[in-house]
């Protein structure tokens, strides 16, 4: 929260937080990783909650974990129909990613919640271009490898990257 909140002063004042002075007589906040600064859904978390009247930036961030939930379970579930199964266990199988022990376990870790939920898209795209090379499904995988690092948990994205290099 006080990252956030730091990012949505700074918006406020119409800078761009380059430079934390709070930490350590200054410190450059942009090369942390785990302040989530490029990562396009915070940035658009902490823009909406500037528009609305900034009060309101927890229950936006909360939001934010939940949709990212959300989005990892119709990520699963599009990889496991890809994969051949019934409907029925693509949603069971979907809800088990999503509501299941990572996700449960992670909600403090906003990083960790939002670069989980690009690992079904990596797979799904390198399963994809395992049959036949389309530039949509690179673009994908670019994406999906690019979010995850960008998320701000390095340790979920070597988990995205050196999981979709052992699958292809």
């Amino acid at each position: 929260m006080p990252i956030a909140e730091f990012v949505a002063q700074s918006f406020r004042k119409g800078e761009v937080p380059l430079w934390d002075p709070f930490t350590n007589c200054g410190v450059p906040f942009f090369a942390d990783i785990q302040t989530q600064l490029f990562y396009p859904p915070a940035t658009a978390t902490v823009w909406l909650s500037n528009l609305i009247d900034g009060a309101n930036l927890l229950d936006l961030l909360e939001w934010q974990i939940v949709l990212h939930a959300f989005l990892g379970g119709v990520l699963a579930y599009h990889l496991l129909r890809r994969l051949g199964v019934t409907i029925s266990a693509a949603l069971l199988g979907a809800t088990v990613f999503q509501l299941g022990g990572y996700f449960a376990s992670q909600t403090q870790h906003l990083g960790a919640m939002c670069g989980g939920a690009w690992l079904p898209l990596a797979w799904l795209s390198i399963i994809e271009l395992a049959v036949r090379f389309r530039i949509r499904w690179l673009a994908a995988l670019a994406a999906s490898f690019t979010m995850a690092a960008l998320a701000g948990s390095p340790g979920v994205a070597v988990t995205v990257n050196v999981s979709s290099l052992l699958l292809a």
